[in-house]
């Protein structure tokens, strides 16, 4: 009697879980599926659906295979400086943009005046020869001691 009430309220709580054994084996979590294979699921192999939405954690593109190309420096309509430019995946494979480090340089005297870091989200990664262009505010202390527009230069470091 216990058995069959704990699972009328289990079947009346999970119905799906119950009735689907493929719910059993495998969940999705934050846009991921998750393999829960134990003995309680069928150890048939895995549909060709299924094999294509198991999602593995995307490879980071190498900076040598992302072009960075319109690389400028403007004031917004407020007067702060902002860097904007586009990046483009080089590689032939779907895979995440890594961090973009510049530098801001006074060519007056090949000072760097700022160092930033612009980071990228996409959640299903970037195509290959797909464009993301981006905007980077950064600080107006850069015109200080007479700095102006046409003194700076930007130069990309690395990829952090």
């Amino acid at each position: 009697m216990y058995k069959i009430l704990i699972f009328s309220t289990f079947f009346s709580l999970f119905p799906t879980v119950i009735v689907a054994q493929d719910s059993l084996c495998y969940i999705e979590w934050r846009g991921q599926f998750i393999d829960l294979s134990n003995n309680l699921c069928d150890k048939k192999p895995q549909s060709s659906a299924i094999r294509e939405l198991t999602v593995t954690k995307r490879q980071v593109i190498p900076l040598n295979n992302v072009r960075v190309s319109e690389l400028r420096i403007e004031l917004a309509e407020n007067g702060t400086p902002e860097v904007k430019g586009t990046l483009t995946n080089e590689s032939n494979q779907v895979g995440e943009l890594p961090p973009i480090q510049f530098n801001v340089i006074d060519q007056r005297n090949n000072r760097v005046l700022a160092s930033e870091t612009v980071t990228f989200d996409s959640n299903n990664g970037i195509e290959p020869g797909e464009q993301i262009s981006f905007i980077k505010a950064i600080s107006p202390d850069i015109f200080s001691n007479g700095v102006t527009p046409s003194d700076l230069q930007l130069k990309i470091i690395n990829s952090i």
